[in-house]
């Protein structure tokens, strides 16, 4: 699931999210499956900020406090393994 502008929006496989630039959004886990996300883009520069959500803060997707630190943003995000999960024999692709 997407959070974009305080509005839900549950993803599909194969679905396609643009967001342009300074939409508030976030992206959610909210099934027990697994999940890919490809992501580009830069959160760099004067005006980024990562504001409070109370949608997103219901699955653990916001801060606390709105700060414009990416350090304070993602201090509690467990940054990634470089390891298969459990559930890889599941995987579409494994």
């Amino acid at each position: 699931m997407v959070v974009v502008e305080g509005e839900e929006r549950r993803l599909r496989p194969w679905d396609f999210f643009h967001s342009p630039p300074w939409t508030e959004h976030a992206f959610v886990g909210t099934d027990a499956g697994p999940c890919v996300i490809l992501m580009t883009g830069s959160r760099s520069g004067p005006g980024v900020r990562y504001p409070v959500s109370e949608l997103a803060a219901r699955y653990g997707a916001s801060v606390a406090v709105e700060t414009s630190d990416w350090r304070q943003a993602y201090a509690s995000v467990e940054w990634f393994r470089r390891e298969r999960p459990p559930t890889w024999a599941r995987l579409p692709w494994a």
